[in-house]
């Protein structure tokens, strides 16, 4: 593995822990009764998305490159386990810690 395959495994599984936290939050706010909120912020967080997805689809439209890609591009090595399976062991690192009740020490922390 290069460096920058330990540079990327790192960032994904502070990224995937930090998402852990946060899924584990929103389910217990959910679960307290607060359905209605709960409705509104996976609704919102959706609709920055299709939003952000629809900007850069026409932003493709309006400013093409001049690049075109080659017609028969190299084959590239696959990524290491190590870097794939960051995110999702990181998104269960991040469940665990909030059933354990750690996450807002870890939170207050930062």
């Amino acid at each position: 593995m290069s460096a920058t395959d330990w540079i990327s495994a790192a960032v994904n599984l502070v990224i995937g822990f930090f998402l852990g936290i946060a899924a584990m939050a929103l389910l217990a706010l959910i679960q307290s009764g607060a359905w209605l909120i709960g409705l509104f912020i996976v609704a919102a967080i959706g609709t920055v998305f299709l939003f952000a997805n629809a900007l850069d689809g026409l932003s493709n439209r309006l400013f093409r490159s001049g690049v075109r890609p080659p017609k028969n591009p190299a084959r590239t090595a696959s990524k290491p386990p190590l870097r794939r399976l960051s995110l999702p062991l990181g998104l269960a690192l991040g469940v665990l810690v909030e059933r354990l009740g750690m996450s807002g020490t870890i939170l207050d922390m930062l």
